[in-house]
């Protein structure tokens, strides 16, 4: 009987002791659980500020590059200080074609002088002039690598001297054609007793439709007027 009652004792005491074992396993499984956000059974939601769960960023299309217009300043050739340079559709302007008119037009030298009146450039040494020395409808031309569908903006200088009753008039206007189209025509007014000629940013827009486009600049002057500056002209994409 003593040994049959030592026996019965040690077994409620494993008894005891594996009950122990199991609470404790369970209280650090609730534990676990707890700290660890995750719910036994379920699968745990990807955390939307993990780097490892971020798309990899969608790369934009590429912009449309800026065209190069080739002389654009009219730099080039240097004329002669103080004077002036005519070139005709056979004479031509490095970078431009003369078209239009028949008739030239004119790179200046930013000395240029005349009647009291001063004709400097806008930018850098030289600057057209569209009416030359026939004051006719005649102009510039030059293509220009484009991307087709892009959009683009033509910007250039507009040149005006106010000389009532002589003979640099008192406005300038020029048409501005895209592929042969007028597209808009500006005029440029001021000026009005400064005795030189002033300057005017204008900012043409359009839609490029093939991988180049013809850009022109034609003199709208009336004959009576000898000047009509341009000067500066870039394109730039938007």
């Amino acid at each position: 009987m003593v040994v049959t009652q030592i026996h019965h004792g040690h077994l409620q005491e494993g008894h005891r002791r594996f009950r122990s074992l199991l609470v404790g396993l369970s209280l650090a499984l609730t534990v676990l659980t707890a700290c660890s956000g995750v719910t036994p059974g379920k699968t745990a939601a990807a955390d939307p500020t993990s780097t490892r769960n971020l798309a990899a960023p969608t790369s934009s299309a590429p912009s449309a590059p800026a065209p190069i217009v080739v002389n654009g300043s009219f730099e080039l050739p240097v004329v002669p200080v103080d004077a002036f340079t005519l070139f005709t559709s056979t004479t031509p302007l490095p970078g431009w074609q003369v078209v239009g008119a028949s008739g030239n037009v004119a790179a200046v030298s930013t000395g240029y002088h005349q009647d009291g009146l001063r004709f400097p450039a806008a930018d850098g040494a030289q600057w057209l002039d569209l009416t030359g020395l026939s004051n006719t409808a005649t102009g510039i031309t030059q293509t220009i690598a484009t991307r087709s569908s892009a959009r683009y903006t033509v910007r250039f200088q507009l040149g005006n001297v106010v000389n009532p009753g002589g003979i640099f008039g008192t406005t300038s206007s020029v048409d501005v054609s895209v592929n042969g189209q007028v597209v808009r025509t500006v005029t440029n007014a001021l000026g009005a007793g400064q005795g030189v000629l002033v300057w005017q940013e204008v900012s043409v827009s359009f839609t490029a439709s093939s991988a180049s486009t013809t850009i022109s600049f034609l003199n709208r002057d009336p004959a009576t007027d000898n000047s009509n500056g341009i000067d500066a002209v870039t394109i730039v994409p938007g």
